[in-house]
């Protein structure tokens, strides 16, 4: 599937990656886990109102729209930085297409846009423990 086939104009949904992607929320901030890859993942306060809303079922161009509106930005803009995110989310296999709406998971909250100004969405990998999970992976729940 290449980036275009995945980008906003689908409307397609998302879900975790399970078995082997888990997460978590930790002081409500998502802390995220590619088992296979022994990386973890970081979210800015963009990403992380993104990810919960994915979670809970919302398609990706819903969410830029909403975003779009909240912060006075042009939507071609907040769409591209979408379509980038999910791209990255969708690399790094965090994420398979669910193909409709589904049921929020059971440990998302309500996310909602924070004041200030907009800010494209930013996920950091952190791969320093990649050897460590190789040799003893976590199990999920």
């Amino acid at each position: 599937m290449t980036s275009l086939d995945r980008s906003l104009s689908t409307g397609r949904c998302y879900r975790l990656n399970e078995p082997k992607v888990i997460a978590d929320l930790l002081d409500d901030e998502p802390v995220i886990m590619n088992l296979e890859r022994g990386s973890y993942y970081g979210l800015d306060p963009m990403a992380s109102v993104i990810w919960q809303r994915l979670q809970s079922g919302e398609p990706i161009e819903s969410i830029a729209d909403a975003a779009a509106s909240h912060y006075g930005q042009p939507h071609a803009l907040v769409a591209a930085d979408f379509d980038t995110f999910l791209t990255r989310l969708l690399d790094e296999d965090l994420l398979a297409e669910s193909g409709a709406a589904h049921e929020a998971v059971g440990w998302i909250p309500a996310a909602s846009f924070g004041a200030g100004s907009y800010m494209a969405p930013a996920l950091v990998v952190y791969s320093d423990m990649t050897q460590l999970l190789a040799l003893d992976p976590p199990l999920p729940a």
